[in-house]
Formats: C-alpha cells, sequence, structure tokens
C-alpha cells in the first residue's frame, strides 16, 4: 500500500482513498503548470521574444521564413553597438516589425559613395552584406538617441536610407540567433576586429 515519510518523524502514513492525496497532486500539478505559464508570460514579454522574418533585405544573414530570437532586454542595461542586427518598429502602433542592421550610432557620420559604405570618413569593412548597391547617400549625422540602420541586401532594403534614423525606443531587441528551420541555424556575425574610431 502506498506511503509517505513524514520528514520530521521518519514515520509512514498510509494514503487511503478519499484522504486528499489526489487532490494534494492535482493542486501540485496545477501550481506547477501556473507558474510555468506566468515564466513563460515574463520571458516573452521582457526578456525574449521570437519573430519571423519576411522578405529578403537581410540576406545573405537572414532570409525570408526563418525565426529568430530577439533579446528585448538588453538595451536596458546598454546602448545598441553597430552591426548588431535588431528588430523594430517605425511607429508604436505599426504592426510591421522590421529587421535590419546598425550601421552608425549617435554622433557618427554615414556616407556611400561610389557603393562603398563610409562612417566617420573610414570605409567599413562589411563581410556580410549579401549584396551591394552602388547608389551613393549623402553624409548623414545621426542624432542623439538614434541608430542609423540598413538591410545586408542593399538593392532590397528599405532602410535608414529612406526612412531616417531609428529611434532607441522604436527598437524591440537583438537579434541573438537563427533558430528555424534547423538548416538555417545561426548566429549573426559582427566584426570587432575592424573599429572605426569617430
Amino acid at each position: 500500500m502506498p506511503g509517505r515519510v513524514h520528514p520530521a518523524r521518519g514515520q509512514i502514513r498510509v494514503v487511503r482513498p478519499g484522504d486528499g492525496g489526489q487532490r494534494s497532486l492535482l493542486r501540485e500539478i496545477f501550481s506547477i503548470l501556473v507558474t510555468a505559464l506566468i515564466l513563460t508570460l515574463v520571458i516573452r514579454t521582457f526578456l525574449f521574444t521570437t519573430f519571423l522574418v519576411e522578405g529578403d533585405s537581410m540576406a545573405e544573414t537572414l532570409h525570408d521564413g526563418d525565426r529568430v530570437l530577439v533579446n528585448r532586454f538588453i538595451y536596458h542595461l546598454r546602448q545598441p553597438e553597430r552591426e548588431e542586427v535588431v528588430v523594430f518598429r517605425l511607429k508604436e502602433d505599426d504592426p510591421e516589425t522590421l529587421v535590419k542592421r546598425i550601421i552608425a550610432t549617435a554622433g557618427e557620420l554615414v556616407e556611400i559613395k561610389q557603393g562603398v559604405l563610409y562612417v566617420n570618413g573610414v570605409p567599413a569593412p562589411e563581410e556580410y552584406v549579401g549584396y551591394h548597391d552602388l547608389e551613393d547617400l549623402s553624409p548623414v549625422k545621426v542624432p542623439p538617441g538614434g541608430v542609423f540602420v540598413m538591410g545586408d541586401n542593399r538593392p532590397r532594403s528599405s532602410d535608414s536610407r529612406n526612412f531616417g534614423p531609428v529611434r532607441l525606443d522604436q527598437i524591440q531587441g537583438k537579434v541573438l540567433l537563427v533558430f528555424w528551420p534547423p538548416e538555417s541555424f545561426s548566429i549573426p556575425e559582427v566584426n570587432r576586429d575592424a573599429p572605426i574610431d569617430p
């Protein structure tokens, strides 16, 4: 017959039908499920979430149909950095979420000449760019509290060249990795070996 050991006395209590053992087990399962649900909501709301990539403006880094894991909390701890891939909304009530790469941060000067990106007058190493665009861009200084973003597939991307710098409060988070489909699993690269000084 099943029994329970009292932790303090080492005594065995026989559990008989109708004495609350099953109800206690159901209460425990319910409590675990509620706790798991609350943790999931907190994690998805404040820490991490997922997004579906639509379109090819970030090829070859991200592809149409990729699912990405996004860190929503990181920019509460520090400022966004150049070359990080971020998701953002241009308007708070806009249902469309965009994904682009940060090219320059506040105070930096961005310019494109004959397809070459210059940040603060220095050519930027861009190994991640899938397709270059040969159109020029007149110098743009990124305002305080903003970042300049562009897609890795330059000819197919609508980005800060079109709608201007993105405010920090519009950024929803940093893309950590591509997790679906499995064959696309990857972590967006950031080239930390070639800093561009103002």
